[in-house]
This record gives C-alpha cells, structure tokens and sequence, in this order.
C-alpha cells in the first residue's frame, strides 16, 4: 500500500488530479491501462467537476475498492461488505485530512490545485 501512497502522490505532483492520481495507480492491477484510468477519473477532480463535493482522491479509493470488493454480479450480493470498507476507508480519510468533502479539505480555496484553465 505504501508503494501505491508512493505512486499517487508522484502522478500528482505531475499533474494529475487528486482522483487520477489515486485511481492510476491501481490501474495495473485492476486490468486498465493508465491512460483509460486517467480518462475514467477525470471528472472526479476537483470534488466532481470542480463543484468541491466529495473529495477525488476519496471517490477514487472507493473505486478502487469497490473493484477489489465486489462479486461483479448480482448473483451474490458483496454490497454490504463493500459500503462497510467505504466507510472504514472515509473514516480514516477523516482522520487524515478532517473531510472527505473537498471544499472542508481545501477551505473553500478553489485555486489550490485543481484549477481547470
């Protein structure tokens, strides 16, 4: 995991945005390619869309480990488990960073970093 904590942060400081970031590098191991990871992901950034809601970088790991949880049917229902993990995941991510609501993280600072221009 730490390789992966690793991994996101370099493709940030790259530029890409915070979900990019998380979601590329799991990309590999989920069978996608990097470039299909970045396309996927990029409307998250910026709390989706710029709108400041949810953090990327959090909408990302639940994506990632919604890949990892579910069954990928309807035959035997993983749903539950996977919402327990999601918000394990969003309470540690609270304890991180204080949200996972992008304007609470950045302070209703839209210029930070996730500028679109």
């Amino acid at each position: 995991m730490e390789e992966k904590l690793k991994s996101a942060g370099e493709l940030y400081k790259s530029g890409y945005t915070c979900s990019q970031a998380v979601f590329c590098a799991f990309a590999e191991e989920m069978g996608l390619d990097e470039k299909t990871a970045f396309r996927i992901t990029e409307g998250f950034g910026g709390g989706f869309g710029g709108m400041q809601e949810v953090c990327g970088a959090f909408s990302a790991a639940a994506a990632v480990i919604s890949y990892y949880k579910s069954s990928g049917t309807t035959q035997k229902s993983t749903k539950a488990e996977t919402y327990r993990v999601v918000r394990d995941a969003a309470e540690l991510f609270k304890k991180e960073y204080g949200s996972v609501r992008c304007r609470e993280i950045l302070h209703g600072n839209s210029q930070r970093r996730f500028n679109a221009e």
